[in-house]
């Protein structure tokens, strides 16, 4: 009944589902291919800002992060609540996997500056990733050589490449002139880079183990509010959505969109789905796109 601020697909049983987290407070699971709501996961007291699935043992779970300064972890298939981490200061912006070693933990991004590492299935944090002064308002894992990394969009304009385990700042990235709103990882042959949505419009994209800004995309006329990886036809893409009610995908390395999809409310996430569809969160519900047809 309110903005649907993140999305992720989530695999329950046999089968691949969309879960959305809405600013209604509420995390709603999908079979996106005939739109009918499976559970409606409630417990949050304020918005849920973001979604991820967590690999825990055998099963896939699902985290929520919410402005309630907590993050959930859910059984998508019952809607059970099998974990929840408090004690954040301030609202909890982002969630991601990453994984430490052998273990799949999550990442959360908090409104006071800090990333938490914790682990889904004990709920103990194992790091605390500080030294922001301004808000951090989303998070995802990047691969550097053999390792994975985080990566943290800003509230003051940067990108902050994080080893997770050591707690050392590997990179800042600079250059976009307002808010970094979501990060993303996008294959680029036998490397990762990273693509940054930024409140000045752009999307910037980077080497995240130089620092060394590869590209900047330029052609949304308002707040670009996320962004992800897609892949087309055998083709590394990225997609990014915006307040100005398009969604537009890019090669990464083309200044130029290869197609513009116009969205009938301004677009606050998307995520692939499958191998042939995007989903987008609008500020009016949730959007399949269907990439087939281009």
């Amino acid at each position: 009944t309110s903005g649907v601020n993140g999305v992720c697909a989530v695999r329950v049983g046999r089968r691949e589902l969309l879960a959305s987290a809405s600013a209604d407070g509420t995390v709603r699971v999908w079979d996106p291919v005939i739109g009918v709501v499976e559970q409606i996961l409630r417990g949050h007291t304020s918005w849920v800002n973001g979604v991820c699935a967590v690999r825990v043992g055998q099963r896939e779970l699902l985290a929520s992060a919410s402005a309630d300064g907590t993050v959930q972890v859910w059984d998508p298939g019952s809607g059970v609540v099998v974990q929840v981490v408090e004690g954040y200061p301030s609202e909890v912006r982002g969630v991601c996997a990453v994984r430490v070693g052998q273990r799949e933990l999550l990442a959360s991004a908090s409104a006071d500056g800090t990333v938490w590492v914790w682990d889904p299935e004990s709920g103990v944090v194992v790091q605390v990733l500080q030294g922001r002064t301004s808000g951090v308002n989303g998070v995802c894992a990047v691969r550097v050589g053999q390792r994975e990394l985080l990566a943290s969009a800003g509230a003051d304009g940067t990108v902050w490449v994080w080893d997770p385990e050591s707690d050392v700042v590997m990179q800042v990235l600079q250059g976009h002139t307002s808010w970094v709103n979501g990060v993303c990882a996008v294959p680029a042959g036998q490397r990762e880079l990273l693509a940054s949505a930024g409140a000045d419009g752009t999307v910037r994209v980077w080497d995240p183990g130089t620092g060394v800004a590869v590209q900047v995309l330029q052609g949304h006329t308002s707040w670009v509010n996320g962004v992800c990886a897609v892949r087309v036809a055998q083709r590394e893409l990225l997609a990014s959505a915006s307040d100005d009610r398009t969604v537009r995908v890019w090669d990464p390395g083309i200044a130029q969109p290869l197609f513009v999809i116009p969205t009938p409310s301004p677009a606050l996430t998307v995520a692939q789905f499958g191998i042939s569809s995007l989903i987008v969160g609008l500020v009016t519900g949730v959007l399949t796109v269907s990439l087939d047809q281009r």
